[in-house]
């Protein structure tokens, strides 16, 4: 079963902590409407649709989690998250996520590992559907 959160359409501000840096970054803030469709633009890593770090990652294979989401957010709230030193707040590198609470309005989600795309649903980065595995 796919998490409600994974394909909701609220808009929210995402954390996602690389296992292993690349230069001096580790970590990844984006805001979206649609989290399971971004994440797994991400986890493709096509020019164009990735961001630049994702996609180095993924040439380097180096994996990356989803440590954190911040919901209901606005865009205000992914630009205040990246004002803020990511490893004071990433649980993964052993940070408190209650350091956000005075940037964002929206409730923090701290999540255990999660993959991308979730079991039992297939993606298709071309034309950016999810539908249930075959």
């Amino acid at each position: 079963m796919v998490a409600p959160l994974a394909l909701s359409v609220q808009p929210v501000v995402y954390v996602l902590h690389l296992h292993e840096p690349i230069g001096q970054k580790q970590h990844y803030v984006g805001w979206t409407k649609r989290l399971a469709h971004r994440l797994c633009d991400h986890r493709a890593g096509y020019k164009g649709i990735a961001a630049g770090l994702t996609r180095t990652a993924k040439l380097r294979g180096i994996e990356w989690t989803l440590a954190l989401v911040v919901t209901p957010a606005s865009q205000a709230d992914e630009r205040a998250v990246k004002r803020v030193t990511r490893a004071h707040f990433c649980p993964m590198c052993g940070g408190d996520p209650d350091v956000l609470r005075e940037h964002v309005r929206g409730s923090l989600l701290v999540l255990p590992r999660v993959s991308v795309p979730p079991p039992g649903v297939r993606y298709h980065p071309e034309r950016r559907l999810l539908r249930p595995a075959d």
